[in-house]
Parts: structure tokens; sequence; C-alpha cells
């Protein structure tokens, strides 16, 4: 009884893991434009309103520098996930065990893992 309701509990949450990745371009037409517009606000509107003073070219650098290295580091994190260069490493009989017990050898839940 307790082996069919955990089978039954992963194969609720694959199907919930995929139903919330069915189009996985949705968070990068989201979040790059809203990302691309904060930090494009962020470097060229706010150092308009830096006050004057003896400083106030260094502080404006400052920001805009702030800016780019911010937006830099967010989109080469963001676009290294998209395509990630290394995946998990499990040994083959560890998959066996995992795809038995949550019944991931049936056709209509895929075909073999992809690593």
């Amino acid at each position: 009884k307790f082996r069919s309701a955990v089978v039954s509990t992963n194969k609720e949450m694959n199907q919930t893991a995929h139903a919330s990745n069915d189009n996985p371009m949705l968070s990068l037409k989201v979040a790059l434009p809203i990302f691309t517009v904060f930090w494009l606000l962020f470097g060229a509107v706010l150092p308009w309103f830096v006050p004057r003073g003896p400083n106030k070219g260094v502080i404006q650098t400052m920001i805009v520098t702030t800016a780019v290295c911010c937006y830099s580091l967010w989109l080469i994190v963001f676009l290294a996930q998209l395509n990630p260069l290394i995946g998990p490493n499990i040994k083959t009989e560890i998959v066996g065990h995992i795809r038995k017990e949550w019944g991931l050898s049936r056709p209509d839940l895929g075909g073999p893992p992809s690593w």
C-alpha cells in the first residue's frame, strides 16, 4: 500500500514538473526584457538624479559601471542555464533502480533518460 502511494506521488510530481516546463522559452521571453529594462533604466536614468558636487562625475560613472557589470553577470548566468555543459553523474544501476521504482520503463512516460 505504501509503495503504490509513493509511486503514484512520484508520477504526479513528474506530471507536474512536465506541465510547468511545457514552454521553457517563456522564461527567456519574460525575464530577459524585464531585467534588460531594469538595468537600462538603472544605468541610463539614475545618473541624471545625482546631486551636484565635486564627485558627481565619479558617482555617475560608478552607477553606470554597476549597471553594466550587474546586467552582464545576470545575463551570463541566465544564458548559461539555458544550455548547461555538465549534467548529473549517475551510475547505470542507480538509473535502472530509479526507473523501476518510479515506473519509468512504461512507454507512455517517455524514452530512455537523456544522460
